[in-house]
């Protein structure tokens, strides 16, 4: 992901790479038991130099609602 179009891209640590890049992270839940598993919830991580930008936010055509919260959050 290059440019400041895509929704939530910037440099931050990505364990699919190892490293820090241009990327977008996304957080899921999941349940997991020997049963089975499914995904209960999906989520765009937005970095702190995002939510700082209502302008950019609002091009992404963010929700109002929507601020910065840690990963683990």
């Amino acid at each position: 992901k290059q440019g400041k179009a895509s929704c939530g891209v910037a440099r931050q640590y990505t364990g699919s790479a190892g490293k820090i890049t241009n990327c977008q992270i996304g957080v899921f839940a999941a349940y997991v038991s020997r049963h089975g598993h499914a995904f209960i919830d999906r989520a765009l991580y937005l970095p702190k130099e995002w939510t700082d930008e209502p302008a950019r936010l609002k091009a992404a055509h963010v929700p109002s609602d929507v601020s910065f919260a840690t990963k683990p959050k």
